[in-house]
């Protein structure tokens, strides 16, 4: 449980809470009180008269539930809906209509449900418990409707109706003032009732205060169960009625606590104090399984959970069994207003939050998320503002540990050993009869002289010691941590008893121990979760048939037996544990110097379970050779792994978890030992099927025009190395070698493989492709002639820079549909007409001593603009050139399609048209713009050139969109395909 409360609760201004319920998502406060607000500061304050509900997730009041009690309610209760609460107390109206007593309303609106009617109850309600059908409502009250029902009664929890199974009558009151049922609990399973109260007799019977009744008999029926501890007056007051003041019965149904107020003058009695009884108990004289006394300060109310037993009141003090009114006495701790105690032995945890004291903790309510703690009082956890209501979140806790005795095996250890002082000594894996050689723990170091007696609980050994001082350390594996002490808290008799102490062992939250000199086995409560000791001293039992206690010399509790060493003889016994004490008549010796050869003589002796062995599988893995081996080592709780080691059956060793190693080819069994820090070992093997695994090949080509390098460097061999790589160049040769270098008489792809080979001779193929090309294509210039008049013949200059070999292409585009003639020397690439255009495409090679223009006729008068190109290493492909003609008005034309047959050749395209409006063209996107040029006037001619810049891929190309400023049918396209020059 968390020590802050949470900031999801609202506050009640005034007056008292008295009762907690939640039901769903809501939870419902009911007491005496007017007024409320929400957590934040500034909220507006508004009325409340004696109930309120809010959000259990916010924390914030249900503004439309406001219903108006006349007078105190006293208890709630969840309704099976989940959707509406019982309300019981003293009030006779609800929203102005007659509602005696008890009433069922939603949790969000207020209002009645309908269909539930009790009818006229004639006194208050105190409290009331609802299992599956049944409400068992419990009270001042002697009628209910014409019922007679005396104290308590049974109503159908849907209508309301009295139920006949329930009228047991209930009498006499305990010191003063008149009897009445004050608080009842029903077990989870609806079996039993708890009733405590004002009360002398039910049913015809003697019971003092508290009562159990079957509820599985038809009508019920009162148990045998009863105990005289409540008929001690505590206080002298005259105005003492009665002590006890709330019962809460735990979530599995097993045992109930009380929660008593008093006096606390008389020795002996349970008031001032908070007690646990066993549900499952019968017959009269019952004793309560532990008690826990405040030294005078009342007890208002308890809970019981898995974890603890949380009460409040007004105390100051647990763990205080002095009957001295409002003492501190020996062992008392400091637990204001609100405690939370071991449910094992009742001695308080660690959970101390405090709360300003007030009167009382009217009601404690506990939910999986938290506990809800509601008070006539506005600080706890020390000062925090909580208004009469406060809520402690699960979050944030802590479990509570339960240690109980270990099974056998165990480990005993012998402190200072006869014939040794300051050691401590390991006899590991006693089964009840048998145990291993002693071998010294040098991990304990010393310091063990002055130990007169110890045990372990919760991974911890608590020693008493010589000196009165109680240590505690923790203990993992062979290592023992540095003692601390633990407080006492002024308890100087059991500081005493340590001094002489014999022996000690823990079991249930119980510290068992030996005195020197005395025949008797004493008990202490310890929680080992708060480190707090009992402050009374308990003997369990005196000697026994066969065990003198003062002849112990250590002892422990293993598998159901209490163990102890002879101090004289050296002799071993095993005694019957029964109900928390040994069991007469069961003495007898297992293990002696005489029978098993061993001596247990020590100065005392503890046992630890027994260490675990380490828990390991082995696993292989192999690709090819070369294997990889792992050692799975499972989780088990107390082992710490010391050592991993390989046998790997080939005669090599190794160590780790995770092994790598190459086998020749076979099959192997490799084994992995694990050995634990306690010596505990463990052992799995694995067969390991080893066979060659075929190289990798890899393999990688560049070509620099008709010379290609290929590298198969990166080659491996998972399983050992690549010994040989051989090269199919894919023209009839072969070579061998990581890297070589091949220059090809002809261009083209060709598929090369490469064949590798590893140590073991298993290969491995990998196919590449190389593409040698000729000595690459490159631009030289482009020159230009356009005409701005009518004429029938152009010329233009050869580009600057152009040499004999290069490659010149001439691109000559007209204003009418005639063509034009091919210039000398010229070769005819293609040419295309529109309705009112042409373009002609022409190539030629450059030859020594070749003029340097170019002349174009045509028969034709019109406007003509002429573009040269020229390109160094390049040829014209037969069937490389294409020219065509626009078919639709459209400002984007695309160039016709030409097949790439050569790597390493570039495309050339080119547009032109004829319009009156053309000023400019936008190139492809990826090419290179060698030329545009937009004549004017009506009737020009423009166009526009540009190549790839770099080889392009085999296969097509062309289909490329140059965008004019003007949309024209009269356009032209041409693609020419240059390959690189044989």
């Amino acid at each position: 449980m968390a020590g802050t409360p949470s900031n999801q609760t609202p506050h009640v201004l005034d007056g008292e809470v008295y009762a907690v319920a939640v039901v769903g998502d809501v939870v419902v406060l009911g007491g005496r009180f007017t007024q409320a607000r929400n957590f934040a500061e500034g909220s507006p304050v508004v009325a409340r008269h004696n109930l309120l509900s809010f959000d259990r997730r916010t924390g914030e009041l249900i503004p439309s539930f406001a219903p108006v009690l006349d007078d105190v309610v006293r208890t709630l209760a969840p309704a099976a809906d989940g959707t509406s609460v019982y309300v019981g107390g003293q009030f006779g109206t609800i929203d102005g209509a007659n509602r005696f007593k008890l009433a069922r309303l939603d949790v969000r609106t207020g209002a009645p449900v309908r269909g539930f009617n009790p009818r006229i109850i004639d006194a208050a309600v105190m409290d009331v418990a609802r299992n599956g059908n049944r409400l068992v409502v419990a009270g001042k009250f002697s009628r209910v409707g014409q019922d007679a029902r005396q104290y308590l009664a049974m109503l159908d929890a849907e209508t309301g109706a009295v139920m006949p199974d329930l009228d047991l009558p209930v009498s006499g009151a305990v010191w003063n003032g008149t009897p009445f049922v004050y608080k009842v609990d029903i077990t989870p399973d609806g079996s039993r009732l708890v009733m405590i109260g004002n009360f002398r007799s039910v049913g015809g019977q003697t019971r003092v205060q508290v009562a159990q009744v079957d509820l599985t008999t038809s009508p019920a029926t009162l148990t045998s169960w009863a105990t005289n501890r409540f008929n001690i007056k505590c206080g002298s007051s005259s105005n003492t009625q009665f002590d006890v003041r709330d019962v809460d019965i735990s979530p599995d149904g097993r045992y109930f606590v009380i929660g008593a107020t008093g006096g606390h003058t008389a020795s002996g009695a349970l008031c001032d104090a908070v007690s646990r009884w066993e549900v499952d108990r019968s017959g009269s004289n019952q004793e309560p399984t532990w008690f826990n006394l405040t030294g005078g300060d009342s007890v208002y109310s308890v809970a019981a959970t898995d974890a603890a037993v949380y009460a409040g009141g007004h105390m100051r003090w647990f763990n205080n069994p002095v009957y001295v009114q409002s003492y501190k006495g020996p062992g008392a701790v400091d637990r204001e207003g609100i405690a939370a105690l071991d449910p094992v032995n009742g001695v308080p945890l660690a959970w101390n939050p405090g709360r300003d004291r007030g009167q009382a903790v009217w009601d404690l309510v506990a939910t999986p998320d938290g506990l809800y703690v509601a008070s006539d009082t506005d600080r706890i956890a020390r000062y925090l503002y909580r208004g009469r209501i406060a809520f402690f979140p699960t979050a944030g806790g802590a479990p509570v540990p339960q240690p109980r005795a270990p099974g056998l095996p165990v480990d005993v250890h012998l402190v200072s050993p006869s014939g040794s002082t300051d050691r401590l000594v390991r006899r590991s894996g006693f089964t009840g009869t048998t145990v291993q050689s002693a071998q010294q723990v040098a991990e304990a170091g010393t310091g063990w002289a002055g130990v007169r007696a110890a045990f372990v609980a919760d991974g911890r050994l608590y020693s008493f010691m010589s000196n009165g001082v109680l240590t505690r350390r923790t203990v993992s594996a062979a290592s023992y941590g540095a003692p601390e002490t633990v407080e006492l808290n002024g308890l100087t008799a059991f500081a005493t008893d340590m001094q002489s102490a014999t022996s000690a062992f823990y079991d249930e939250g119980r510290m068992y121990y030996t005195l020197s000199g005395s025949n008797a086995l004493y008990m202490r409560y310890l929680s080992v979760e708060s480190g707090i000791v009992g402050a009374t001293r308990f003997q369990v039992v005196g000697g026994l048939s066969g065990l003198d206690w003062r002849n112990v010399r250590g002892a422990f509790l293993a598998g159901g037996s209490l163990y102890w060493a002879h101090g004289s003889t050296g002799a071993l016994s095993r005694v019957t544990w029964g109900d928390r004490a040994p069991v007469n008549g069961t003495n007898t010796v297992v293990s002696s110097p005489a029978s098993t050869g061993v001596d247990w003589r020590a100065q005392t002796l503890f046992a630890r379970a027994a260490a675990p062995s380490p828990a390991v599988t082995a696993a292989s893995e192999c690709v090819g050779t070369r294997c990889s081996l792992h050692a799975e080592i499972a989780p088990v709780a107390g082992v710490e792994v010391a050592t991993v080691t390989w046998t790997l059956g080939d005669g090599a060793t190794a160590t780790g978890t995770d092994v790598e190693h190459v086998y020749a080819p076979g099959s192997w069994t490799a084994t992995v030992s694990v050995r634990s820090t306690d010596g505990m070992t463990a052992s799995s093997t694995v067969a390991v099927a080893v066979s060659n695994a075929a190289p990798t090949a890899e393999a990688t080509v560049s070509c620099a025009g008709m010379e290609c390098t290929f590298d198969g460097s990166a080659s491996g061999d998972p399983d050992g190395t690549v010994q040989a790589w051989t090269w199919d160049l894919g023209d009839g040769t072969s070579v061998t070698g990581a890297t070589v270098t091949r220059t090809y008489a002809t261009p083209g792809p060709r598929t090369v493989r490469l064949t590798v080979t590893d140590d073991r001779g298993a290969t491995s193929v990998k196919d590449v492709v190389a593409e040698p090309a000729r000595s690459g294509v490159a631009m030289v210039a482009v020159s230009s002639s356009p005409s701005t008049t009518t004429t029938r013949s152009w010329t233009v200059a050869l580009p600057a820079g152009t040499q004999p070999g290069d490659t010149l292409l001439l691109f000559w585009s007209g204003n009418a549909a005639a063509g034009a003639s091919a210039p000398a020397g010229w070769t005819a690439q293609g040419a295309a007409t529109t309705a009112g255009s042409g373009t002609a495409v022409w190539s030629t090679v450059v030859q020594a001593g070749a003029d340097s223009t170019v002349t174009v006729t045509s028969p034709t008068l019109m406007r003509a603009d002429l573009v040269v190109a020229a390109y160094r290493g390049a040829a014209v492909v037969p069937g490389g050139a294409v020219v065509a003609s626009e078919t639709e008005t459209v400002a984007g034309h695309v160039t016709p399609q030409v097949p790439v047959t050569v790597p390493g050749s570039w495309l050339v395209s080119y547009w032109a048209d004829k319009s009156a409006s053309t000023t400019s063209w936008a190139a492809p996107t990826g090419l290179v713009q060698r030329h545009q040029w937009a004549g004017s006037g009506s009737g020009h001619v423009s166009e526009l050139l540009a190549d790839s810049g770099g080889p392009v891929p085999v296969g097509t190309a062309g289909g490329l969109t140059a965008v004019a400023d003007s949309a024209q049918r009269n356009a032209t396209m041409a693609s020419v395909v240059l390959a690189p020059a044989p």
